[in-house]
């Protein structure tokens, strides 16, 4: 409840931040830092934090305005997670933004600590050691399909994100806020 109270205060105060006037500079560039989580929504599922950097060249002379872009992020748990896309973005209505993404995730194995030696030992590479089917990173390639509003205050922005990927038949949630400068 605390989180729906807090997302709410957030997009009111963007919203009165908010200003759209036609005479505004236009800028091409938008770079922004997503600070969020990540969500498993499978049986067993799990949350974890996220953030990333995405960047957006807008093409103006497009009806309605487009833009092409790369994002990268990274998921932290037991595994850490690198995901990279090629987005293109579409611009229908005022700050509106929905996307699709070709995109690729990277998954490493996390160093964990052994309490007897204090040696940083990586177990999956210990297992992969010993045996031939066990791998200490993955890469797998998806779809990224997301929304986000950005409420601008000249050249910066704020915008809640929403993302969901679909990789080997699980849905993940992509959830936060995007803050970016226009350049």
């Amino acid at each position: 409840m605390k989180r729906i109270i807090f997302v709410i205060a957030v997009l009111i105060l963007a919203k009165s931040l908010s200003y759209a006037e036609e005479n505004e500079k236009k800028y091409s560039n938008h770079l922004a830092m997503f600070i969020g989580a990540t969500s498993n929504t499978s049986a067993g599922g799990w949350t974890r934090p996220s953030v990333g950097l995405d960047y957006e060249l807008r093409l103006w002379s497009t009806k309605p305005l487009m833009g092409l872009g790369l994002f990268a992020e990274s998921t932290f748990g037991n595994d850490i997670e690198y995901v990279f896309g090629l987005p293109i973005i579409f611009h229908p209505w005022k700050g509106l933004k929905a996307f699709i993404a070709p995109s690729m995730i990277l998954q490493t194995a996390e160093p964990i600590k052994s309490a007897k030696s204090g040696i940083i030992k990586v177990q999956r590479q210990i297992q992969a050691a010993t045996d031939d089917s066990v791998e200490t990173s993955t890469k797998k390639a998806f779809i990224r399909l997301g929304l986000s509003y950005d409420f601008h205050l000249r050249r910066y922005s704020i915008s809640p994100a929403i993302s969901a990927d679909i990789i080997e038949s699980k849905l993940y949630l992509v959830y936060g806020i995007n803050l970016g400068l226009s350049f």
